[in-house]
């Protein structure tokens, strides 16, 4: 699976960058009932600098409604033009993507926010959040 930020005027094969490393994952979790919270999956200090590209979600018992999920980094800044959400009866909601060239500087950190719930919430909640860091090196 190739993952990335969105190519602009098309691709071209001789622009590619391969990279040998696999996409990290920040792992988060909420024990319990979800219930509508600011940074209710804590916060994860950013040790170097990375691009985010998307979160899975997931529900150790599923919810009867929408339950949606606002992730920021350290400057209040949501990292999705559309907040994550898992869906009515759902334990996953999979390859839900962050806006376009999104970036978390070292130092800051990421925290998530339960914006909403339904009237029988989620209980066990769990963000993977994929990240590459922007470092590495790449091959022409």
């Amino acid at each position: 699976t190739i993952i990335g930020d969105i190519f602009n005027g098309g691709i071209a094969t001789s622009t590619i960058k391969y990279g040998l490393n696999k996409v990290n994952t920040i792992s988060m979790g909420l024990a319990g009932t979800a219930a509508t919270s600011t940074d209710a999956f804590g916060h994860y200090l950013v040790s170097q600098d990375l691009a985010v590209f998307g979160v899975d979600i997931a529900a150790g018992i599923a919810g009867n409604g929408n339950t949606i999920i606002g992730i920021f980094n350290s400057s209040s800044t949501n990292m999705f033009s559309t907040n994550p959400s898992i869906g009515n009866n759902a334990t996953s909601s999979m390859g839900q993507t962050a806006a376009n060239a999104t970036t978390v500087l070292a130092g800051s950190f990421i925290s998530a926010n339960v914006s909403s719930t339904p009237s029988t919430p989620p209980i066990d909640l769990y963000l993977n959040i994929n990240v590459y860091p922007l470092n590495y090196q790449y091959y022409q």
